[in-house]
């Protein structure tokens, strides 16, 4: 939030659900990446796609 406090949660949706399970997300200190992992496997996207796919409700 513009705040700095935290919304409620939102799911991120098809573009980063991957098949085989559900994804454990953290984003890295600086809040430049969102690292998740499916399976054994670990991924990295820019951490600006949670704003991409942040409900219009709660930008």
């Amino acid at each position: 939030m513009r705040d700095g406090s935290w919304s409620q949660a939102f799911d991120l949706g098809s573009r980063l659900n991957l098949p085989g399970g559900k994804m454990l997300a953290t984003i890295s200190a600086d809040g430049k990446y969102l690292f998740f992992c499916n399976r054994e496997d670990i991924y990295w996207v820019d951490a600006r796609i949670i704003e991409e796919l942040k409900p219009k409700e709660l930008k």
